[in-house]
């Protein structure tokens, strides 16, 4: 706690966040902003509270702007249908910003059966898709939607926090096209939609 309050006496560091990451009792943890404490984690911690707690902290101190990478051409994304599958409301944002602001119609989906249920109902020309979500998981909806003749051609690109190879894997077994990593970075993002919306363009 004296550590943080001193950080936020720093010149060079009063605006950085700072987390407390503790197995004390919640009800100790009473004015941590007086200490400049912005927000903490109980331990153990949770990869998935982690991960979200810090792109929540940067998100407050950071504006998406449209890319810059199709300036001279329509982005590939212009007026095509996408549907995002992700449970975390930041990254939603995140993700509906870029693609919007590159001309997409975006719908969002909070699991992988909304996405069914989705899909029933409109088609999409890419679908990006998170693998842990409640209620229904991306593998298990990318299967059910691959068990469907008439989206064979679909495109579904993971979207996901798992960076290892035997998960990059997973997600190809299942029936996806592409792999992205969060956080999302534009030039990649924009990348994936010149490989799978380029061709309608």
């Amino acid at each position: 706690m004296a550590v943080a309050k001193a950080i936020q006496t720093m010149p060079s560091a009063k605006d950085i966040p700072v987390m407390l990451v503790t197995a004390a009792d919640m009800d100790e943890l009473e004015h941590l902003e007086t200490h400049g404490i912005s927000r903490y984690l109980l331990k153990p911690i949770q990869y998935s509270l982690f991960y979200d707690a810090i792109h929540e902290e940067l998100a407050a101190r950071t504006t998406v702007q449209p890319s810059e990478v199709f300036a001279d051409a329509e982005s590939p994304a212009h007026n095509r249908r996408i549907l995002v599958v992700e449970d975390n409301d930041f990254n939603q944002q995140v993700a509906q910003e870029f693609l919007e602001g590159e001309g997409a119609i975006v719908q969002i989906a909070e699991n992988g059966l909304k996405a069914l249920q989705a899909l029933e109902k409109q088609a999409y020309d890419l679908v990006f898709m998170d693998m842990q979500m409640p209620v229904m998981d991306g593998l298990t909806a990318t299967r059910a939607i691959r068990a469907m003749a008439r989206f064979d051609q679909m495109p579904i690109v993971a979207m996901t926090a798992n960076a290892l190879p035997e998960e990059k894997q997973q997600c190809l077994d299942a029936g996806m096209n592409d792999f992205l990593t969060k956080p999302l970075v534009p030039e990649q993002l924009y990348a994936v939609l010149r490989v799978w919306l380029g061709h309608l363009s």
